[in-house]
């Protein structure tokens, strides 16, 4: 019997995932979900994973997404999608993450039927419960399985068994649909979401590793890494400043708090 807390949670993990037969995953590329398909993988399971890209999700995700499940060698299906035509998302009300993930996870479970899979599966984690996640709620209506925070996995405990298993996600930088980067009650629109994430493309090729531009209208808040910070209003200022300008922005100003999760819901 395995006797290291991380093993005996593995442990009851795999016992999930051979329960279900064989699940359909929710795949956003990120940590989490790498590290649940790899290990319903290696388990011999016939798992898939389903990617849901919408006009809010970052292109590269969906790119890396495509690259490990090849590498991995599990089916992957992606399914497009618009959201912003759902008025309680297009006007990012406090409960936005709610209706994104009932409306993703409505055709996720369609696909699921379509496709022979009897459960669908997502990557949320421990951590997960002490955030402010209306999705949860919705996940909850549909059913779907979070395994990873049922056996109690935290974020590092992922990480690390990542690492044992040679996954190339498990120091990946968690990333956040382009909604987050928007105060609520926002009205967002496929105009304004491609600016912001214009604009985090050019500064992420200055250089600089997790950022957001968070939109305040026609003012630019970036966050960044806090050991980046004097990169940005020295040398770089000025390429950032050009860059924001040129992306729709009159005003641009750096968070001086650096990049913290969730900062909207402050």
């Amino acid at each position: 019997m395995p006797t290291d807390a991380l093993e005996v949670k593995l442990a009851r993990l795999d016992g999930l995932l051979k329960a279900s037969e064989g699940p359909l995953v929710a795949f956003s590329g990120g940590c989490d979900s790498a590290f649940l398909l790899a290990r319903a993988k290696s388990l011999g399971l016939g798992v898939g994973a389903a990617t849901v890209f919408a006009e809010i999700h970052p292109p590269h995700e969906i790119e890396n997404a495509r690259q490990f499940a090849t590498a991995l060698g599990v089916a992957h299906f992606v399914i497009e999608t618009t959201l912003l035509g759902d008025e309680n998302i297009a006007q990012n009300p406090p409960d936005r993450c709610y209706h994104c993930k009932k409306a993703a996870f409505s055709k996720i479970l369609e696909l699921a039927a379509q496709k022979g899979y009897r459960t669908v599966m997502d990557g949320t984690n421990a951590d997960d419960a002490k955030e402010h996640r209306p999705g949860k709620k919705a996940l909850g209506e549909l059913s779907v399985l979070s395994p990873l925070a049922l056996v109690g996995l935290t974020k590092a405990e992922i990480r690390l068994a990542s690492r044992r298993m040679g996954l190339s996600t498990w120091d990946r930088q968690a990333q956040t649909c382009f909604a987050t980067r928007f105060p609520y009650g926002t009205n967002m629109t496929k105009a304004e979401i491609s600016r912001v994430a214009a604009a985090e493309d050019e500064i992420r090729r200055l250089g600089f590793s997790n950022l957001r531009v968070r939109c305040h209208g026609d003012i630019a808040r970036l966050e960044l890494p806090a050991v980046e910070l004097l990169a940005a209003v020295g040398e770089k200022r000025g390429l950032i400043s050009t860059i924001l300008k040129r992306n729709g922005f009159k005003y641009s100003t750096i968070d001086l708090d650096g990049y913290r999760f969730g900062s909207m819901d402050e």
